[in-house]
């Protein structure tokens, strides 16, 4: 039977062609054939698949670590505290050329006196004080013995040579109508704060006091 054998080698052709597919298609995931093209994800695929998906869970861990700690900033208010007016006087401060270091308020020394160029009466004043800011602006009250009280704005600066340097902008006004002669004031380090000497270009009166930083409450 010619025709069946013909079928039967046919059959089994087919059979055997089948076989060879498979096992080329199984080396080409598996084995790796060097003449076929890799039919499977190999490991390092499946290596970096794996690595990526860990990066993503750390990148959105990190991502809400982050927003967490936004959320608390958010929720501190920072307030810096306030200077102390009453912090002793730091010459370190002063050396550097800063001028909180007048911040607060100082005493001047009282034997400080005026004569009235009217009645030729010698006032003294025995309360002398100068309060600054930490920018150096300030201002300043005096009281006499005859009750009076004077006072006016001053201003603080460093000469280049390192001196201080308080400015009357004008004479000084006082509560009876009169008035203290503007002055040129420059100071420097002493052992106790600062030793001044003072100048009053209209008359030509010096003066030399101490000035003292208050560390408490009058």
């Amino acid at each position: 039977m010619p025709s069946k054998v013909l079928v039967i080698c046919l059959s089994l052709g087919l059979v055997s062609a089948s076989a060879a597919w498979a096992a080329l298609a199984l080396q080409a995931c598996a084995v790796r054939a060097p003449f076929l093209p890799n039919a499977c994800p190999g490991d390092d695929i499946e290596a970096a698949r794996s690595e990526l998906l860990v990066q993503d869970a750390r990148s959105a861990d990190l991502k809400a670590q982050i927003a967490a700690a936004e959320r608390e900033l958010a929720r501190i208010q920072c307030i810096a505290a306030p200077a102390d007016p009453y912090a002793p006087f730091d010459p370190e401060v002063w050396r550097a050329r800063e001028l909180t270091a007048l911040y607060g308020c100082w005493a001047l020394e009282s034997t400080y006196a005026t004569r009235d160029v009217d009645t030729d009466e010698v006032i003294t004043y025995g309360t002398w004080q100068m309060c600054f800011d930490g920018l150096g602006e300030g201002r300043q009250i005096m009281r006499g013995s005859d009750g009076s009280e004077c006072s006016g704005p001053v201003r603080a600066g460093y000469t280049p040579q390192g001196r201080l340097q308080i400015i009357e902008a004008d004479n000084l006004a006082c509560s009876d109508g009169g008035y203290i002669h503007r002055r040129n004031i420059a100071c420097g380090l002493s052992d106790t704060g600062l030793q001044c000497d003072t100048l009053q270009p209209e008359t030509g009166g010096e003066a030399s006091l101490g000035m003292s930083k208050i560390t408490k409450p009058l």
